[in-house]
């Protein structure tokens, strides 16, 4: 079963006028910190990028969802626990996924992404024709810390390298 732990999220939207990164995470839950600490990296590798604008989000899917208005490619980066997968493992899912496998995504704010998604759509919310999630297995996420596990650290530069090339490959 996918659990999405507490929403890490590197959102990069795509829009007519320019790309948005909205960054979000729990800093002081280890290993859930990992769409932050990507974020951080993403925000001075693409910094030079004039059309890119990285900040950081906070609230729930649902809140976040109503930040995707106006953009024509949204890309979330979160991390998640199967219980199956290798830690480090990077996953990508699109909006189909999401929509298809609701019920094996687990959030702490009462409702889940692909839930959040489903409701918009049943009120007509405009979103972006696409909608990507790149997940990261973590492990565990329930321990508090402001670093990330020794075999999660590990990895973080594969894990970061494979991130960059996914959002590379949108935003090209």
């Amino acid at each position: 079963m996918l659990k999405l732990m507490r929403l890490i999220i590197l959102l990069i939207t795509v829009s007519l006028i320019s790309y948005g990164c909205f960054i979000k995470g729990n800093p002081i839950l280890k290993n859930d910190c990992i769409g932050i600490k990507i974020g951080k990296r993403l925000e001075n590798d693409l910094s030079r990028q004039k059309n890119i604008h990285i900040s950081e989000f906070v609230g729930s899917p649902l809140d976040l969802v109503i930040q995707f208005a106006g953009y024509q490619t949204v890309i979330l980066v979160d991390s998640m626990m199967t219980g199956t997968l290798d830690i480090g493992t990077v996953v990508v899912f699109k909006e189909e996924d999401l929509l298809d496998h609701s019920k094996n995504f687990h959030s702490l704010h009462g409702i889940n992404l692909p839930e959040a998604l489903a409701i918009s759509k049943s009120f007509d919310f405009p979103l972006p024709p696409r909608i990507l999630l790149i997940g990261i297995e973590v492990g565990e996420a329930k321990e508090f810390g402001e670093t990330l596990s020794d075999e999660l650290n590990a990895k973080m530069e594969d894990i970061y390298q494979n991130v960059v090339h996914i959002v590379s490959g949108v935003l090209n």
